[in-house]
């Protein structure tokens, strides 16, 4: 898939970066990889742990990966305490 290829050659090139590690997690949320989207976003939350998109993004693969329901809760608590909103479609 050319976005993983994109992603991955972004964080070869500045392994740093937070949101290289954040948009690789969503790819892998995105194409049901959900323990690879947990380990990609908590890197992402290692290095930045102040962003609430990045706690929301986990507890969404926490939850869509099944028998982690706390974990995802803990995940979308953080996200609100950081001023993470959803935003409604429409």
């Amino acid at each position: 898939d050319k976005a993983a290829v994109d992603i991955r050659m972004s964080l070869r090139l500045n392994p740093k970066v937070a949101h290289a590690h954040y948009n690789l997690g969503l790819y892998y949320l995105k194409v049901g990889q959900y323990e690879l989207a947990i380990k990609s976003l908590d890197v992402a939350i290692k290095k930045v742990p102040f962003i609430g998109e990045f706690f929301f993004a986990r507890g969404e693969a926490y939850q869509a990966w099944g028998e982690h329901e706390e974990e995802a809760i803990r995940d979308f608590r953080k996200a609100h305490e950081l001023g993470f909103r959803v935003r409604s479609k429409g």
